[in-house]
């Protein structure tokens, strides 16, 4: 059996090791908060230029634009719907 004093040395050393992890936890708990906000920073500044793109060529295509360029032409989607009806 281990006498008490020595009990009581290894706990007072686990209870300062743990204290020390959890303040290097802390102070990677907040660099992962402030990166955590630079990531939901970056996502909004990219979910708004997304949205302004697709405004502009949804707008762009009502004024006369050019036709977005992921978009078929009518002529395109005509012939394939004939082929596949086998006209």
């Amino acid at each position: 059996m281990v006498p008490a004093t020595h009990a009581a040395h290894i706990i007072e050393v686990t209870a300062e090791s743990l204290q020390e992890d959890l303040a290097r936890l802390e102070v990677q708990k907040h660099a992962l908060e402030r990166e955590l906000a630079a990531v939901v920073a970056h996502l909004d500044s990219v979910q708004r230029a997304l949205s302004a793109r697709v405004f502009t060529r949804t707008t762009s295509r009502f004024r006369g634009g050019a036709q977005r360029p992921w978009h078929r032409s009518a002529g395109a989607r005509t012939m394939r719907s004939r082929s596949l009806l086998g006209r």
